[in-house]
């Protein structure tokens, strides 16, 4: 699995689209659009996400930043990927060992080698949506000072 594609289902595990998170994300009028660019193309591995920019997605959705940052070195290693530890991520939603889907039950755990129990129980295939609440709002300050 890809950078990209790691961040793009932890994203959409949460039920966030990528409007949204450009949307908590922003720090001033008109940055949006400039997020809205950049997050697509980290989602496509046409640009590499960088420490700065996963600590930032963190405050918006879920994800494992070691395993953003072991799936970039693989993805950066060329030929060598093939010897060097891949870490175990549901297809579905890229969860986790260190970042299991939350459910009724408690955390998940593996149905197969690559899929967890959450998504193995959905019968779309499709991670569950988190609830509306769990996008945090990165810019309360700047809301309140609007206000």
């Amino acid at each position: 699995m890809s950078p990209g594609t790691y961040i793009a289902k932890r994203r959409t595990a949460a039920g966030l689209s990528i409007g949204e998170v450009a949307a908590a994300l922003a720090r001033f009028p008109g940055e949006r659009q400039r997020l809205l660019v950049l997050l697509g193309e980290l989602e496509r591995d046409s640009i590499h996400v960088t420490r700065s920019m996963l600590d930032r997605l963190r405050r918006c959705f879920r994800f494992d930043v070691l395993v953003a940052e072991q799936l970039l070195d693989l993805h950066l290693s060329g030929d060598a990927a093939e010897v060097l530890p891949h870490p175990q991520l549901c297809r579905a939603c890229a969860c986790s060992w260190h970042d299991p889907c939350e459910t009724d039950d408690g955390p998940c755990a593996w149905a197969e080698r690559d899929l967890c129990t959450s998504c193995a129980e959905d019968p779309d295939g499709e991670p569950e949506e988190t609830p509306a609440g769990a996008l945090l709002a990165v810019n309360d300050d700047a809301a309140r000072a609007a206000a």
